[in-house]
């Protein structure tokens, strides 16, 4: 059997959370990802070459991406589709491709999307749904799309909100821990090699976007004002635009890094004393899970995030969670793991062997599997 997955942009994050699903079922099935690129080129960290890319440039507003459905549609040639997002361009265009050969089509949610537009005010959310009315993937559209989540044969979910809300089978985001192992790498060594043996490294991965709370980083680290700390941010796209929220008192002791492929995030974490992953309590973070929280968790890192979503859940017993918004909550928890580094080290083998047993590729990559079969029966 062979499944298409449709993504909304190749060019953006949303890349990722396909990438790990087609990894889990590529040992089981066939598969091939299609979709619009509305950038220049492939999002760097998927960027791998394990996967048949079928990727359209195309212009994002409507007018212009319609004149490629038709393409787009032909490229579909799986026994299965599997959109990802409750998006114009991914669900949108599976429910298209399906008009002219019914196939079981999946839908995927790993976000709330219209929740991301909740924040704003009515005169900023009027003048952003002008702004995005011809946008394939805009605010509109989206609302549309997901009043259409009926017409999916099978739904999975990135967390419980989300489950709670659409339906579907819960499928986390989830690791190969085989791969994300610490003992295939020396992470004394790699600290040594980039100078940063007497240091405390706090590292960040993903997107420092404000709603990821990075704000609330910054802050924390002023409070503690360690000299021996370092942050690495890992993931920025736009570096001097973030320089320039860091607080000067703070700026020599952060390290701004790009995006990395998905296979070098071990070589990094294996240095890292602690990750820190927050969230704030913007409305669209109720429902999202950071998928970066499952790489350090198989890198038996100590961990330490928010209470939003399912994180609580996630790291019970096995990581540390500070109160959303509260820089003061999250530099002491940041301080208690650097001055316990034993009982942050035995929570990171923790957060390790619960990884294995409930997030990995091959019990994740079971459930789905039994889910697609079950559906397509």
């Amino acid at each position: 059997m062979k499944i298409s997955f449709v993504v909304s942009d190749f060019s953006e994050n949303c890349l990722g959370r396909v990438y790990i699903l087609a990894k889990m079922l590529e040992s089981r099935f066939e598969v091939e990802v299609v979709g619009p690129l509305f950038g220049e080129k492939i999002w760097l960290p998927c960027d791998t070459g394990e996967f048949t890319y079928k990727a359209v440039k195309c212009d994002p507003i409507l007018p212009h991406f319609l004149k490629h459905i038709k393409e787009m549609g032909n490229l579909i040639s799986g026994d299965v589709i599997y959109s990802s997002k409750p998006r114009f361009a991914s669900f949108g265009l599976g429910i298209l491709a399906n008009l002219g050969n019914r196939r079981p089509l999946l839908l995927d949610i790993d976000d709330w999307e219209v929740g991301w537009y909740l924040p704003y005010r009515f005169r900023k959310m009027a003048s952003l749904s002008v702004k995005t009315f011809f946008e394939a993937n805009g605010f509109l559209s989206t609302c549309v799309l997901e009043k259409m989540i009926l017409l999916a044969d099978g739904k999975t979910t990135a967390s419980k909100f989300l489950q709670n809300r659409f339906g579907g089978e819960y499928i986390p985001h989830a690791r190969d821990t085989e791969f994300l192992d610490p003992s295939k790498f020396d992470g004394k060594k790699l600290k040594r090699e980039l100078g940063l043996s007497k240091e405390k490294v706090i590292m960040f991965l993903g997107s420092p976007k404000p709603h990821k709370g990075i704000g609330d980083v910054f802050k924390a680290l002023k409070l503690l004002n360690k000299n021996n700390v370092k942050l690495i941010i890992i993931g920025a796209i736009n570096g001097n635009c973030l320089k320039e929220e860091i607080p000067s008192e703070i700026a020599p002791s952060v390290v701004i890094k790009g995006m990395i492929p998905f296979f070098n995030i071990p070589e990094y974490l294996a240095f890292a004393d602690l990750v820190v992953l927050p969230q704030n309590s913007a409305p669209s973070n109720y429902a999202q899970v950071p998928a970066k929280l499952f790489d350090a968790m198989a890198m038996g890192r100590p961990i330490v995030s928010t209470n939003m979503s399912d994180m609580p859940d996630i790291l019970r017993d096995c990581g540390f969670i500070a109160e959303p918004g509260s820089p003061q909550s999250l530099a002491e928890k940041i301080d208690y793991i650097l001055t316990h580094p034993e009982e942050a080290s035995e929570a990171g083998q923790r957060a390790r062997e619960k990884c294995i047993r409930e997030y990995s590729f091959t019990v994740v990559g079971r459930r789905l599997a039994e889910y697609i079969e079950q559906i397509v029966q």
